[in-house]
């Protein structure tokens, strides 16, 4: 939002600041289509923390998050709007014909007044070339935390299988009491483990390390200084004693 804008509307506060100060909450009928609900994610993830998209997501049944990992798998680049290839076309276009213009001049004949014509249309036209390009340029860079987004949402939603990255690390966390009965309980209760999964799992996990550095220091030393507990003795058993067969005697 500009600052012509917010002044006709009648506050100078900037859009930026107002959503940090409600902590970038942005509530929003939910989308039918997938390909809106993964742009809807795609800005949540781009301006919220992992955690804080993670808790989100997990609240949706597993119909909308393999839709979600669908839709990522069909795209997995950020479309551009439509005229953002028109408008590259447009100017690439204007600006080759200004070029060959500024070039063929030279090499024709021309008076000088045509000449000087020649050159002032020319220009003119590498000008009107390079205010399409400019345009989209900007627009890109101001695209950017989305393009990148886009690509985070997709882990988040996509399947912890043998292709994404964060799977040993969730087999590690499970090795965990708690991240172990987080793994069992979402693949009973909801399906398929996730990106956003791992992200929670490795939350509980911090959570559970916290907890056992708040215990006493000499509860902790004493613990460690503790002894084995003797094991008890069992006797050994006794060994085989080979037997001689006695010989038999001959009967009478």
């Amino acid at each position: 939002m500009s600052l012509l804008t917010r002044f006709v509307n009648g506050s100078l506060v900037s859009s930026g600041r107002l959503m940090r100060a409600r902590e970038f909450y942005a509530p929003n009928s939910p989308a039918t289509d997938s390909a809106r609900a993964f742009a809807h994610w795609t800005e949540r993830a781009s301006i919220r923390s992992e955690l804080a998209c993670a808790r989100e997501l997990a609240g949706l049944p597993d119909a909308e998050l393999q839709a979600l990992e669908e839709e990522f798998i069909r795209c997995q680049q950020r479309p551009a709007p439509g005229w953002v290839r028109v408008a590259n076309i447009v100017g690439l276009a204007l600006l080759g014909i200004g070029l060959l213009g500024l070039g063929g001049q030279a090499l024709a004949e021309f008076s000088n007044r045509e000449r000087l014509a020649m050159q002032i249309l020319s220009m003119l036209l590498v000008f009107a070339g390079f205010l399409p390009l400019a345009a989209t340029f900007l627009f890109a860079f101001k695209a950017l935390h989305l393009d990148v987004g886009h690509g985070v949402a997709g882990l988040y939603v996509g399947q912890l299988n043998e292709q994404h990255p964060w799977l040993y690390e969730s087999l590690r966390l499970t090795d965990h009491r708690v991240g172990e009965e987080y793994r069992k309980r979402t693949r009973d209760d909801r399906g398929p483990l996730r990106g956003f999964d791992h992200i929670l799992m490795r939350e509980l996990v911090r959570l559970e390390d916290a907890m056992e550095r708040l215990r006493p220091a000499r509860v902790v030393a004493e613990q460690m200084q503790r002894r084995a507990p003797a094991l008890d003795r069992v006797p050994p058993e006794p060994r085989l004693v080979a037997v001689r067969a006695a010989a038999r005697t001959p009967g009478p």
